[in-house]
């Protein structure tokens, strides 16, 4: 099998393949439409504005709002 930089694999004592690891990082493009589809990647509307671009303002008031609700439940 080719060898693909930043995917590498595990495998068995027979030879199976048991586990993957992906470098998200190289390979995010690919990767994140079929880990959103699976579920294992919930990205709410603010990690949205923050990957495509969110007034400075705006990012400080919901990263107060985020910490305020993190210690109201402790």
């Amino acid at each position: 099998m080719a060898r693909i930089a930043g995917i590498t694999t595990d495998k068995d004592p027979k030879g199976n393949i048991r586990k993957v690891t992906f470098d998200f990082k190289k390979h995010e493009v690919t990767l994140r439409p079929i880990l959103e589809k699976l579920g294992a990647i919930e990205e709410d509307e603010f990690d949205r504005k923050c990957r495509t671009g969110i007034p400075i303002e705006e990012a400080r008031k919901k990263s107060i709002q985020l910490v305020e609700e993190k210690w109201k439940t402790r």
